[in-house]
């Protein structure tokens, strides 16, 4: 698949595996919320949002902190290489996972801070 095209699908084994046709919106989420990760170290792997609003440093492979905030914790489980998963709920596009121990930025944010939102349709 070409590098420049856009797509609504999750890639876990076809492309037919999930189609995301709705956004969460960035205060409907809630702490016990269910939430589902796709990552290509741990898969796809599920649990609940336990904080709505984390802050901290997060090291990358090469040691560098970077301090985060305004991000959500969930219990999935992730690891590293999973950073770039998809976060969704049912065929709702919620996040992208950031950080090990289930630290995702809020699709809210992603698409204020990226160019061209993720194609839903």
């Amino acid at each position: 698949m070409s590098r420049n095209r856009a797509t609504n699908g999750i890639y876990r084994y076809s492309v037919n595996d999930r189609k995301m046709t709705s956004y969460q919106y960035v205060n409907s989420d809630y702490v016990g919320q269910s939430v589902a990760k796709t990552g290509a170290t741990t898969y796809v792997t599920s649990g609940e949002i336990e904080k709505r609003n984390w802050n901290g440093h997060v090291r990358d492979s090469d040691g560098t902190r970077h301090y985060y905030r305004y991000l959500r914790e969930a219990s999935y489980k992730s690891d590293g290489g999973d950073s770039g998963g998809t976060v969704y709920w049912g065929n709702e596009l919620r996040g992208i996972h950031t950080a090990s121990n289930g630290i995702f930025s809020h699709i809210h944010y992603v698409n204020s801070k990226t160019p061209g939102a993720p194609k839903i349709n």
